[in-house]
């Protein structure tokens, strides 16, 4: 494959040199015809041109019908020997006192080189040495100093052509050879890099010594956002933040970057340098991973761990609460009864009432900190929800001017507890209302959509949003930003999806809204 190569890339170069080849052997007469007046003898020159016309004619014949050669070395053979006979009857038809032409044998015997090799070469070049030496012997004009001057001088030179061009070919096949393997060896190794870039799990970028973006993997488009690679300014933003944060013991640093619909991702990043020293330049290698999934189910994973000890511990004082406070509420109630004025009893009454309340919010605690059994009652999601939106529409202690669409494009349906379910979709539906307060437009958007066997319910609002810190804790148990809020409306949702086997993530930005997404697994049996 690689000689083949070889053959026909010189074949076309050879082409080109004997077009060349006639035309300056024409040019040369005409030109000299011009500044020397006694070298323009038609006896000699009509021969000539009706010599180079024979051969200009010969040489587009077979270089029309080259394709219909089934073996093109014999299209060669037949170019080179008719060349060397035009050659020396030229030199014939001249009395070979015009030595001039002598450069035409040299010329079809490199070209004769580069296509046949080194026996071509020596051929054509023993072919050209007869037919010059008989145009020697022919010519009347022959004397023995002119003969001895060509054997020493031309003949030598015949020989000492065909050989230098017989072994630069021989070369330049070799060299031909090598290269043709040393271009196939790239592409494979070329094509191997490709295909490992393109089947491993992370984003690959090369950057080069002037931090200009080389090259880049899939996954790194999957992972970046298309501005990274379109637009030059969000892609000096971030090389600044990967090559000059603080890297830990490992060599990773972590950042948050934006993705695809408003959404946000956390990256880890591993630098290496390669530096070239022949070159004096340097190629830095980013590999990304994307660890936002990881980092939530770490998050999660604490928030379920700090839960479980704060309601252990919360569940064992408010039990041991329990029963000092029925003692008081019993021993206030007989003084109730025997208080001597109004005063006196409108007073006990209070603090009755205010222990029955406290008793309440224990009762209703315990119950939270009680695990609940795996449901099994079929629900379907869709009417739960419209009765949720419903309950919403008719209290009057919430906002009515608020743009509430819900959208879904089939029925799903769970293993749940209806009535718990729908206690969760209301806290997280009247947070949203709450946060509507300093908003001018209003909208609450609830979305169910499949993702595999799982359910997705998406609740998202353009509230006040939420601080980082207050994000991270809207699930533990007593703690809220409100005035008198208890801290356990959204610790029971979260107690309540958790025992349905569902996940909950939140994403929000304080002024911008919040979103909460609800992955819980489908029922399919009716």
């Amino acid at each position: 494959m690689a000689t083949e190569t070889s053959k026909q890339n010189w074949s076309w170069h050879a082409l080109s040199l004997l077009t060349v080849f006639w035309f300056v052997s024409v040019a040369v007469v005409v030109v000299s015809g011009f500044f020397q007046k006694e070298f323009f003898n038609p006896e000699v020159l009509i021969p000539f041109f009706a010599v180079g016309a024979l051969g200009s004619i010969l040489l587009s014949f077979l270089a029309f019908f080259y394709d219909y050669f089934k073996k093109k070395d014999v299209f060669w053979w037949i170019l080179y020997v008719l060349n060397s006979l035009l050659i020396s009857a030229i030199l014939v038809k001249i009395n070979w006192n015009q030595s001039l032409f002598f450069f035409l044998y040299l010329i079809n015997i490199i070209a004769a080189g580069l296509t046949l090799k080194s026996r071509g070469s020596y051929l054509v070049g023993l072919i050209s040495l007869i037919g010059y030496n008989f145009a020697i012997l022919s010519s009347p004009q022959m004397k023995l100093y002119f003969y001895v001057t060509a054997i020493v001088v031309n003949n030598v030179s015949l020989l000492l052509v065909s050989y230098l061009a017989g072994q630069l070919s021989e070369y330049f096949e070799t060299l031909g050879i090598r290269l043709d393997l040393v271009q196939q060896d790239i592409r494979k190794i070329k094509n191997l890099h490709e295909l490992v870039l393109s089947h491993i799990p992370s984003g690959v970028l090369t950057i080069d010594s002037k931090g200009h973006l080389m090259q880049w993997n899939q996954k790194a488009r999957e992972i970046l956002p298309n501005s990274v690679f379109e637009e030059k300014e969000v892609w000096s933003k971030l090389y600044q933040r990967l090559s000059h944060q603080t890297r830990n013991e490992r060599g990773h640093i972590e950042l948050r970057v934006d993705g695809a619909e408003d959404s946000s991702k956390v990256l880890r990043s591993q630098k290496a340098e390669i530096k070239f020293s022949d070159l004096e330049e340097k190629v830095e290698i980013f590999v990304l991973e994307d660890v936002t999934r990881l980092r939530e189910i770490e998050e999660n994973l604490r928030n379920q761990e700090k839960l479980a000890a704060i309601g252990k511990l919360a569940a064992g004082i408010a039990h041991e609460i329990r029963n000092p406070l029925a003692s008081i509420s019993g021993s206030v109630q007989l003084l109730s009864a025997q208080a001597g004025n109004e005063e006196d009893k409108r007073l006990f009454h209070i603090v009755i009432k205010e222990t029955d309340r406290l008793n309440q919010l224990i009762t209703e605690f315990l119950d939270y900190a009680k695990p609940l059994p795996p449901p099994s009652d079929v629900v379907k999601l869709v009417p739960l929800i419209q009765e949720v939106i419903e309950l919403l529409q008719f209290n009057q202690k919430l906002r009515t001017d608020v743009k509430l669409d819900f959208l879904w494009q089939e029925e799903v349906q769970i293993l749940g507890y209806k009535d718990k379910l729908k206690q969760a979709f209301l806290n997280i539906l009247i947070n949203a209302y709450q946060a509507f307060e300093k908003t001018l437009s209003p909208i609450l958007t609830l979305r169910l959509d499949r993702e595999a066997d799982h359910v997705l319910i998406r609740i998202k609002d353009n509230g006040s949003g939420m601080k980082e810190e207050t994000r991270k804790r809207i699930f533990e148990p007593f703690y809220t930003t409100k005035s008198k809020g208890t801290g356990l409306g959204l610790a029971v949702t979260h107690k309540v999806f958790e025992s349905h086997g569902a996940s909950i993530i939140v994403e929000s930005e304080e002024g911008q809204g919040t979103e909460f997404v609800i992955k819980i697994k489908e029922c399919s049996n009716l």
